[in-house]
């Protein structure tokens, strides 16, 4: 069938007018959406009178300055502190900062947080457990002239923490050797006198291990038959090292008001 040039044309000015149409109809779609989203982030926060996060402030009742300054009152006032200060700006974040004493353990300065957080939120008649309230642990060293300084200090405060450790398990082991002089009591003490030999020389000396082993070479063993309830092995589940109060301070810690005490970092 011959097709005519004449129906050729019809068509074509048909599809040319559909793509036309739905060009219009994106474009149209385009700029309603566009519009929305100036709207939204653009005409609408500029009509509002100051910061846009401050629309999340609404719910919140203000903090009265006398319930901060009374609060750092009492906490200068108690033991280990030796100064509070406390910064709000308006928001929902309020800053606690305790400065402790010199001769203050982390453990004491977080004590006396805890009671300044509490006094914070019944001065304020529970206002205060509206807002976040973050607490910074500071102290003060003046034998420092920088925190480089001080984080060296405390790393070499840190490895004697660490061979004062192994240093005291071993000697435990080889008291508790004297004591019940087994094979296996012996034979563990002086096996650990040799893999903590490091630590121990670097702690006492070249005597420490020497008289270590001293100790052990004078015993006499008892024979592997004998009762294990006469010859008890030390009983050691230790995993990890104990916690110090050596740290690199500030020590930051938040607010639970479920759990009605600060949440302190590692």
């Amino acid at each position: 069938m011959k097709i005519k040039n004449n129906d050729i044309k019809i068509k074509g000015k048909k599809r040319l007018k559909f793509r036309h149409i739905y060009g219009l109809i994106m474009i149209v779609i385009t700029g309603i959406f566009a519009f929305i989203v100036l709207d939204l982030l653009v005409l609408q926060p500029s009509n509002i009178d100051g910061l846009v996060l401050g629309i999340r402030m609404d719910e919140f009742e203000p903090l009265e300055n006398s319930w901060l300054r009374n609060t750092e009152i009492y906490g200068s006032s108690l033991e280990y502190v030796e100064s509070v200060e406390m910064f709000w700006n308006s928001g929902p974040v309020v800053y606690l900062i305790v400065n402790i004493e010199q001769d203050s353990s982390r453990s004491n300065g977080r004590r006396a947080a805890n009671d300044i957080v509490e006094h914070f939120i019944e001065t304020s008649n529970s206002v205060a457990l509206m807002y976040d309230i973050q607490v910074v642990l500071m102290r003060e060293n003046p034998e420092f002239d920088s925190l480089s300084d001080l984080a060296t200090a405390n790393e070499e405060a840190l490895n004697v923490h660490v061979m004062e450790f192994y240093y005291d398990l071993v000697e435990r082991m080889v008291a508790w050797a004297e004591e019940y002089p087994s094979e296996f009591n012996i034979s563990r003490a002086e096996e650990n006198i040799g893999v903590f030999s490091n630590f121990i020389t670097e702690l006492t000396g070249e005597d420490g291990v020497r008289i270590l082993r001293s100790r052990l070479s004078a015993l006499e063993a008892v024979a592997e038959g004998e009762s294990e309830e006469q010859m008890p092995r030390l009983p050691l589940n230790l995993r990890q090292i104990p916690q110090s109060d050596i740290t690199r301070f500030p020590n930051w810690g938040t607010w639970d008001n479920n759990r009605n005490r600060i949440i302190w970092s590692p």
